[in-house]
């Protein structure tokens, strides 16, 4: 397994792709509360089991103190 750094569209996808699978599909939270405003000025991070999305996560500043926020790992 290795993490990578969300660098383009395809990653980023395999993000929410994990995100959704746990957080909307499995812990019901609605798609507009998991997706937010917050995106686009977070690092976004996705965990590989070989070629596999299976762990996701964001990096983002707040107030001047780095927050980890929406972990996950697929079942």
């Amino acid at each position: 397994m290795h993490v990578k750094i969300v660098e383009n569209d395809k990653e980023r996808a395999d993000a929410y792709y994990v995100r959704k699978t746990v957080f909307v599909e499995e812990q019901l939270v609605p798609l507009e509360e998991e997706i937010d405003q917050y995106e686009d000025v977070s690092t976004h991070f996705v965990l590989y089991d070989e070629h596999e999305p299976v762990g996701a996560g964001r990096f983002r500043l707040v107030d001047g103190k780095g927050k980890i926020e929406r972990i996950c790992i697929v079942p």
